[in-house]
């Protein structure tokens, strides 16, 4: 329905005219409840973001979640708004994000501080109380707080719900007598302020894709690969071939090709998947890249189907299509293991990759922000890539089948390694050592100390005896 929805108080907040001018759904509590939300959805182009007034308070906030909850589903809620401060340490117009909200009477939840779209210049703030008594907002204790009217009262029916909850604020005034002047005065600056929050919207419209095909001794297959990307309904705007020191009939398969379309790099030796992929992040020349392993096959509608949704879900910066598999020339169904979440999907992606690289449609700046593929990981390098990623980001899926990905030949490395988790703990351990939150913290460790519990048994019952010993190291220092 829709996957997004935000929440504002009042119309006067909100830069609604400029909204309205990109065809953006923005209603009313009230009038929302009386369309039919599947018309509604198709007279904004199956946009699946929503912005609905809620009215001032705990009551018309109480409504408002109680009807999401209902009817939509959605997988986040941002609440945007105002906040007031007593503390001078911020200023008028500042963004902020508290780690924790709660009511008058104490009652305390911790905030998700991640946000479901692109981030901006913003305050992680230690606390927001959300009132009922505007006596209470002005008399409240010396200590930096900012005040509202609506987060907490949201965020306490969505306990355990499935929904994240998320709260942006704008501080337009400093808890004092002069609140309601200073609230309204800015509340024009607050407008402008919120256009940030909903620039995704600006998708860019010229769909620009570099598609990056690392091979190894695989021409053949490689054949088949080009030609599905070569085939596809949305052409990427470059392909490019990275040759990771083949000693087969590569070069001259690509050569012949004498396609303008396709750019081949070839490695002086064997370097690797990871070496080969980041190579050519580094050179690709679009916004967007998509990966496409030389053993997998697209669909002919992949890349279309994936722009579309991202038309429709501008808000993600990473995505991924549904697969068809096919092991040993027979298609089989994946294991309910392998199911593919969206969302903010890092917790369920701790046990195993729920990425795949031919799948994924994602942005080149998140290269930037959170690393490339780690070059010294022989496997599981996908895991590792997309943990760091998911971690902050979440994560998009079409559930249109984008890929056909053919499993059982020699070469593939999931076959090449007896215990891929000997590199996922590799990874989790780094990033147990990296968590600050004490949550994730937790999550992180109790599936590594799972995995080496499994691994140190297995080294010791086949008497690998230098694994054991490194097992136990990361085992004992998690602990």
């Amino acid at each position: 329905m829709f996957k997004l929805v935000f929440t504002v108080a009042l119309k006067a907040e909100l830069p609604y005219d400029w909204l309205c001018a990109k065809n953006f759904p923005v209603y009313t509590l009230r009038e929302i409840e009386k369309v039919d939300l599947q018309l509604l959805k198709a007279r904004h182009q199956g946009v699946e973001i929503l912005v609905l007034i809620t009215g001032v308070g705990k009551e018309n906030s109480e409504k408002a979640i109680n009807f999401l909850k209902k009817n939509i589903q959605p997988l986040f809620i941002v609440n945007l708004g105002t906040a007031g401060t007593n503390s001078k340490e911020f200023k008028v117009g500042d963004f902020i994000t508290p780690t924790m909200i709660s009511d008058e009477n104490g009652r305390s939840l911790k905030l998700d501080t991640r946000l479901p779209f692109p981030d901006f210049n913003r305050i992680i703030a230690d606390k927001l109380i959300s009132v009922t008594d505007l006596n209470y907002y002005f008399n409240s204790a010396a200590e930096p707080l900012f005040f509202d009217m609506e987060a907490f009262f949201q965020a306490d029916l969505l306990r355990d719900s499935g929904i994240s909850f998320h709260a942006v604020k704008v501080v337009t005034d400093y808890n004092n007598l002069d609140t309601k002047r200073a609230f309204k005065e800015n509340l024009a600056l607050v407008k402008e302020k919120l256009k940030l929050v909903f620039s995704f919207l600006d998708f860019e419209g010229k769909p620009e894709i570099t598609v990056i095909v690392p091979t190894y001794n695989r021409a053949e297959m490689l054949s088949n690969c080009l030609a599905s990307i070569l085939g596809q309904t949305l052409l990427p705007k470059e392909i490019i071939v990275i040759d990771d020191g083949s000693r087969d009939h590569t070069h001259e398969l690509v050569a012949a090709l004498a396609n303008p379309m396709i750019r081949l790099i070839t490695l002086p030796e064997n370097l690797g998947v990871s070496a080969a992929r980041n190579r050519g992040v580094t050179a690709a020349n679009t916004a967007w890249l998509s990966f496409c392993d030389s053993d997998d096959v697209w669909l002919p509608d992949k890349l279309q189907n994936q722009w579309a949704f991202l038309r429709q879900n501008p808000f993600y910066e990473i995505m991924q299509s549904e697969d068809i598999w096919v092991r040993n020339q027979v298609r089989v169904n994946p294991c309910k293991k392998h199911q593919r979440p969206e969302g903010w999907i890092f917790a369920s992606s701790l046990n195993l990759c729920l990425i795949s690289n031919s799948n994924v449609l994602l942005k080149k700046t998140l290269f930037t922000d959170f690393g490339f593929h780690n070059e010294a990981l022989p496997s599981c390098e996908d895991y590792d890539l997309y943990l760091r990623i998911s971690r902050y980001k979440a994560v998009g899926l079409d559930h249109k089948a984008a890929v056909v990905r053919y499993q059982g030949h020699i070469g593939q490395l999931s076959s090449k390694y007896e215990a891929m988790d000997q590199f996922r703990v590799q990874t989790l351990f780094e990033l147990f050592k990296q968590e600050q939150d004490e949550d994730y913290r937790s999550l992180i460790k109790s599936v590594l100390v799972k995995k080496l519990e499994i691994l140190i048994k297995g080294s010791k019952k086949r008497n690998y005896l230098d694994k054991v010993s490194f097992y136990e190291k990361i085992y004992f220092a998690a602990r």
